[in-house]
């Protein structure tokens, strides 16, 4: 998917490395993330979507790197409607 006009910059060095956007659904949206060559987590991924209440599912589609990352905990803490992780 081509990233919108519309996006964030959400990459540590603010050079739209990383972009993120939102496209609305009838019930909720779809959040993207995408950089080139996919995206690595940093050493701390902890807390990353704590209290994304209604996250139903994520699809990494191998496209995120935690090779590097040494600490995940609460990662999903309080995301009490996801079902569905790649």
């Amino acid at each position: 998917m081509a990233k919108p006009e519309k996006y964030w910059d959400v990459s540590e060095e603010k050079n739209d490395s990383v972009t993120a956007w939102a496209v609305k659904k009838m019930d909720g949206y779809d959040f993207y993330i995408a950089g080139e060559g996919g995206v690595s987590g940093g050493l701390s991924c902890m807390y990353l979507f704590q209290d994304c209440v209604n996250l139903q599912q994520i699809e990494f589609n191998n496209c995120f790197d935690t090779s590097q990352v040494t600490d995940m905990r609460f990662m999903f803490s309080g995301c009490r409607s996801l079902r569905n992780l790649d």
